[in-house]
């Protein structure tokens, strides 16, 4: 039984799960910081590093090589502005999209808004 759609941020699905079906997810996925390697739902650090390390319930992230400290509050509430807007865009507003997400240096190729660009062109 899928609960969540797999190409939401792993903090996305934890929280869901938590809020509507009361549980918390103890995959290899949700439970490996680096998602198996992916880094499906962490920035990019300069360093070359990931911020994969969460700190508490905050979206403050540690850098996975630095270990550099970062608030990612804002850019989270604009990820997620963004993902509202996926569902109901045109083609051209896709493009711009994944503009926008593109010129992102802290987004890699497989940052999770990438993804879920790409799948709304395709």
């Amino acid at each position: 039984m899928r609960y969540t759609h797999f190409l939401h941020s792993k903090w996305d699905i934890q929280a869901t799960l938590q809020k509507e079906w009361l549980f918390t997810c103890t995959c290899m996925r949700c439970e490996d910081p680096t998602e198996l390697g992916s880094y499906f739902s962490s920035l990019i650090c300069p360093c070359g590093g990931y911020f994969c390390h969460k700190i508490s319930e905050c979206q403050s992230f540690v850098c996975s090589k630095c270990r550099i400290n970062k608030d990612f509050t804002d850019r989270f509430k604009r990820f997620k502005a963004i993902e509202s807007s996926i569902a109901l865009s045109t083609s051209e507003d896709i493009k711009e999209i994944c503009n926008e997400v593109e010129e992102d240096v802290d987004i890699h190729d497989n940052f999770y808004l990438e993804n879920q660009s790409i799948h709304e062109v395709c």
